[in-house]
C-alpha cells in the first residue's frame, strides 16, 4: 500500500543489521584482543554462538571417602593442599653436604647494588612500558588498566612512596596478599593435586616491583651475572634462542661422530620450593645487599599470604567465596613481577658445576656426548648424580618420574640409574619447550602433532570468521599460529604438510576458495609463509651472534668481493648441512652487503620482513632467486 516507505523500511532495516553485525564483530575481537588465554575464549564463544554454552559447573572435592561440597570448605582445602604441597616436597628431600666454595670464589661480586630513588618521570616512563593494560585485578581489586591510565594523576604520591620503601628496606605488608584461583588441569576433578594455582598479586605491588625490577636489571647486567646459558625470561632471548642452542650443540657433536644423550630433567614445584635463606644468601653473593636490596628483598620475601577463590552457583546466582588466608613461607612469590628474576638469580650457580646445560627457567637439560657407546653410560650416571646433588643442597627436588634420556644415536640398554636407584627412562621422542625432538631430529613427530593443532586453529577461525573482522582474526593467527610456526625445524621435509595447512588457513581468513592461489593471500595479508618464518629466524639469529662466527677477513687481509663474509662451517652430515647455524650462515652470506651491516637489529628485521612479506617465498630456492633479483629493494 505504502512502497516507497516499504523500500526505505528495508534499506533502514539492512544497515540496522549490518550496525547489529559490525558491533558483534568488533565485541568479539576486542574480547579475544583483550584476553590472557585467548584459546580457552574462542572456543567459549564457538560453544556461545552455536547454543552449546556450558553452564557453570561447581567444584566438588573428595576426601578419602567423604565428597566436600561446600564452598566454604571448599576454598579452604585447595589453599590447604596449595600451602602444604610445596612443604611437603621439601621435608622429602635428604639435603646432602655440598660445598659451595667454587661458587662463592667464583661468583661473588664485590661491588653492591645501588637502588638509587627515582624521579617522577623516570619512575612514570618505567611503569607505562611495563604494566599492561589488563582489566584483570588482584586482591585490591584495582585493574591494572585502572592503575596504568591513572599513573600520570597518582605519580608523585607514588614516587614517594617507593623512594621510601628503598630507602627503608621495607615492602608494604598490605601488598603480600595474594589471590590463588584453582585451575583444573587433567585427571579426576574431585582430586586436589589435579588443579594449578594461578596466583594473581595485587596491581599496586606490582608499582613497587617493577621499580625495584629496574634497578636490579641494571645491577645483572651491569656484571653480567645471569648465565648465557639461561634462556628463560632474559631480554633478547626466548624458547626459540634455547631450541636453536640445544639443536645446534647436538649436531654439532654428531656431525664430529660423537655418541649424544640428553638429560630433560622435571623439577616438582620448583619455584614454589624455593628456601628463603638460600635466596638470599646468593643474592648477597651477587652483590645484592645491604638495606636498598638484601633488607628490601628480605621484606618483600617475608610475611606473605594468599587466598583462594572459588565461583560458586547457587540456583541461578554465582558467587564468589573466599578462602581463610594462610602464610606462605618459601618460594618466589607467584604472579609476580620479581618471581621469575629471583628464581633465575637461585638456579644461577648451577652453571658453576656443569657447563653442558641448556637452562629454561626450571627446565634443566644437560647434554653427554663420547666417542665411545660404552663410555656414555659412566659419563651419563656421573652428570645426574651431580645434578641430583645440586637439587638435594638447592632443596629442590627432581622427579625421577619425568626425568628422561634421549639418546641421538642408538644405545643399548633402556634404563639408567641415578645414586638415588631410580630407573630413569630413555626414550624414542620427547617434548623439549614445546616442541617434540626425536632420536633423529627429522622433526616428523613435532611437525605431526603441530598439524593436529593448527586443523584445530582453523576450525576455530572459520566458526569466527563471521562474526570477526579481517584484523582481530590476523590478531588471533599471531598470537596463536604464528607464534607455533616459528621456529628451526623449517628445513625438514615434514614441514611441507605443516606449509599446506598453513595456506588452507590463510585461505579461511581471507575467505577464498580451495584452489585459489595463495600468495597474494600471503601478500595481501601480510602474512608471513611457514620458510619466510624460518628464515627470518635464522638470519636474526645469525646477525645477533655475529661475533660468535669468523670472516674470511680473520684470514687474510686482501680486499675481496667475500671479505666481509662468514665462513660456512665444514660438515660431514646432511643433518649438520641443514642446522640452523650452517644454513643460517649460507642465507646470511648471500645477503647484499647493505643489508648484512645494518646499524641495529630492529633495522635489519624490519628490512627484511618487507622483503619476504613483498616476496613470499615457498622454498629458500625461491628466497635466494628472490634476492638476485631484487636485492635492491631489501633496503
Amino acid at each position: 500500500m505504502y512502497p516507497a516507505l516499504k523500500k526505505l523500511y528495508l534499506t533502514h532495516k539492512c544497515k540496522y543489521r549490518q550496525y547489529i553485525m559490525n558491533c558483534k564483530k568488533s565485541f568479539y575481537g576486542n574480547l579475544i584482543k583483550s584476553s590472557d588465554n585467548k584459546n580457552k575464549t574462542v572456543w567459549s564463544l564457538i560453544s556461545i554462538l552455536n547454543n552449546n554454552e556450558k553452564s557453570h559447573k561447581n567444584i566438588t572435592l573428595k576426601n578419602s571417602e567423604t565428597i566436600i561440597d561446600d564452598p566454604q570448605t571448599i576454598a579452604n582445602t585447595f589453599n590447604e593442599n596449595f600451602i602444604n604441597g610445596p612443604q611437603n616436597i621439601q621435608r622429602s628431600i635428604k639435603r646432602n653436604i655440598y660445598s659451595t666454595s667454587n661458587f662463592e670464589s667464583n661468583m661473588t661480586i664485590r661491588e653492591s647494588m645501588c637502588a638509587l630513588p627515582f624521579s617522577e618521570t623516570e619512575l612514570l616512563n618505567c611503569l607505562k612500558k611495563s604494566i599492561k593494560n589488563k582489566h584483570s585485578s588482584g586482591p585490591d581489586d584495582i585493574p591494572n588498566s585502572l592503575l596504568r591510565s591513572s599513573l600520570h594523576i597518582i605519580i608523585k604520591p607514588v614516587t614517594h612512596l617507593v623512594n621510601m620503601s628503598f630507602s627503608n628496606g621495607v615492602f608494604p605488608k598490605e601488598l603480600k596478599l595474594s589471590t590463588v584461583h584453582p585451575v583444573h588441569k587433567k585427571g579426576c576433578s574431585r582430586d586436589c593435586s589435579n588443579y594449578r594455582p594461578i596466583s594473581v598479586s595485587s596491581a599496586l605491588s606490582k608499582v613497587f616491583e617493577y621499580a625495584m625490577l629496574e634497578r636490579l636489571n641494571s645491577h645483572l647486567v651491569k656484571y653480567n651475572i645471569v648465565s648465557n646459558k639461561q634462556h628463560g625470561f632474559c631480554n633478547g632471548k626466548s624458547t626459540i634462542t634455547a631450541i636453536n642452542s640445544f639443536v645446534n650443540d647436538i649436531i654439532s657433536l654428531l656431525d664430529k661422530k660423537q655418541n649424544v644423550l640428553a638429560i630433560f630433567c622435571d623439577l616438582s614445584r620448583a619455584f614454589d620450593t624455593v628456601d628463603h635463606l638460600l635466596l638470599l644468601e646468593k643474592l648477597n653473593t651477587y652483590g645484592i645487599r645491604g638495606v636498598v636490596a638484601n633488607y628490601w628483598f628480605s621484606s618483600y620475601l617475608s610475611g606473605r599470604c594468599q587466598q583462594v577463590e572459588i565461583k560458586f552457583k547457587t540456583g541461578s546466582t554465582i558467587a564468589k567465596f573466599l578462602s581463610t588466608a594462610l602464610p606462605v613461607n618459601m618460594g618466589v612469590p607467584q604472579g609476580s613481577v620479581l618471581g621469575p628474576i629471583l628464581f633465575l638469580l637461585f638456579i644461577n650457580d648451577i652453571v658453576m658445576f656443569l657447563n653442558c646445560l641448556v637452562l629454561y627457567a626450571d627446565d634443566t637439560t644437560a647434554l653427554i656426548s663420547g666417542k665411545k657407546q660404552e663410555n656414555i653410560y659412566p659419563k651419563a650416571v656421573e652428570i645426574l648424580n651431580k645434578l641430583s646433588n645440586w637439587f638435594n643442597f638447592n632443596k629442590l627436588f627432581l622427579n625421577h618420574d619425568k626425568t628422561f634420556f634421549l639418546p641421538f644415536t642408538t644405545f643399548g640398554n633402556n634404563h639408567l640409574s641415578d645414586s638415588s636407584n631410580k630407573n630413569i627412562n630413555i626414550l624414542g621422542t620427547g617434548k623439549f619447550l614445546g616442541i617434540y625432538l626425536d632420536q633423529n631430529l627429522n622433526w616428523k613427530c613435532h611437525c605431526e602433532n603441530l598439524i593436529k593443532r593448527l586443523n584445530t586453529y582453523c576450525y576455530q577461525i572459520r566458526n569466527l570468521k563471521e562474526l570477526m573482522d579481517v584484523n582481530h582474526t590476523l590478531n588471533y593467527y599471531y598470537a596463536q599460529i604464528q607464534s607455533r610456526l616459528s621456529y628451526v625445524w623449517g628445513s625438514s621435509s615434514a614441514a611441507k604438510n605443516v606449509f599446506l595447512v598453513q595456506k588452507r588457513i590463510v585461505r579461511c581468513i581471507a575467505g577464498s576458495k580451495k584452489f585459489d592461489s595463495c600468495r597474494p593471500i600471503f601478500k595481501k595479508l601480510n602474512i608471513l609463509t611457514l620458510s619466510s618464518l624460518y628464515i627470518l629466524e635464522l638470519l636474526t639469529f645469525i646477525f645477533h651472534n655475529q661475533q660468535h662466527f669468523l670472516r674470511h677477513s680473520s684470514f687474510h687481509n686482501y680486499n675481496t668481493r667475500n671479505k666481509q663474509q662468514f665462513i660456512t662451517p665444514l660438515t660431514r652430515l646432511k643433518l649438520a648441512h641443514n642446522s640452523p647455524t650452517s644454513m643460517g650462515i649460507k642465507l646470511f652470506n648471500a645477503l647484499p652487503s647493505t643489508l648484512r651491516s645494518q646499524g641495529t637489529i630492529k633495522c635489519f628485521k624490519t628490512s627484511l620482513k618487507k622483503f619476504l612479506l613483498v616476496n613470499a617465498p615457498y622454498t629458500i630456492d625461491e628466497f635466494l632467486n628472490c634476492i638476485d633479483k631484487n636485492c635492491g629493494s631489501l633496503v
